[in-house]
């Protein structure tokens, strides 16, 4: 496993101190708080349209969070996905095909946007001549009513594709029906900009729809390629539903 470039953090970290005056952290200040979930969905797609597993997955999160210096709130978090078929490349049944790593913080400004910067490291278990990458992330969005507008932007640190860039524009309707019961429409689009590379373009949309009853969400999600130049080989060419259930807690 590669170990994390934490270079990227320490400037993240300088950066978000240089506007801790102006800007309201998500979480209260002084308040460590900690959730967790579970996801059991009918297969795993990452927002590219890479089909990583086509068969039921078990999806565990868990993060941490706390205020650093009175004025910077940052998230550990981790994420797994459990393969429960084998896919090419993966290299046995029954096993975790990645594993997450991720410190962040997240910023909301009275009359501006929400953003988000993280490093985050993904490593491939079980999955033959995958290495691990790590990346810096960052997003920005805006509420307006039930409607959220943003995009998240993944710049790729170490690993095959080093140096590529990623833009994932998004959009989401999201009411709540009761106190307890809420519904959301959500869609997103995928850019990929490879650096050497043929692959430059739009590789693909995803359009979900959920409904949450207290802590419980069921979804669907829709993946469709844009351009069929941009995939390569059988497994890429995406054009699915994925069905999933989820839990979570928060303490």
């Amino acid at each position: 496993m590669k170990s994390i470039n934490y270079a990227g953090l320490l400037v993240a970290v300088a950066f978000t101190s240089s506007f801790a005056q102006d800007a309201q952290p998500l979480e209260k200040a002084s308040t460590l708080t900690a959730s967790a979930s579970l996801d059991v969905a009918s297969a795993s797609i990452y927002d590219s349209g890479t089909v990583l597993s086509d068969s039921l997955v078990l999806q565990p999160a868990f993060s941490i969070g706390f205020d650093a210096f009175d004025a910077v709130p940052l998230t550990f978090g981790t994420w797994a996905n459990y393969a429960t078929d084998k896919l090419d490349p993966m290299t046995q049944n029954h096993c975790f095909t990645e594993v997450d790593l991720s410190v962040g913080t997240a910023y909301s400004f009275e009359s501006g946007p929400d953003l988000a910067f993280s490093l985050i490291s993904w490593q491939y278990p079980n999955m033959e001549a995958w290495n691990g990458e790590e990346l810096l992330f960052a997003s920005v969005s805006k509420s307006v009513g039930v409607l959220t507008l943003g995009s998240e932007f993944e710049l790729m640190l170490t690993g095959d594709f080093d140096n590529d860039f990623h833009v994932v524009p998004f959009a989401k309707i999201g009411t709540d029906v009761t106190d307890d019961v809420a519904v959301a429409l959500y869609g997103q689009v995928y850019y990929y900009y490879g650096e050497g590379v043929a692959l430059d373009g739009w590789m693909a949309y995803n359009i979900k729809a959920s409904v949450s009853v207290s802590s419980v969400s069921l979804y669907a999600a829709y993946w469709g390629q844009m351009d069929d130049e941009m995939y390569t080989d059988e497994a890429h060419a995406v054009e699915d539903t994925v069905f999933g259930i989820g839990y979570s807690v928060s303490i």
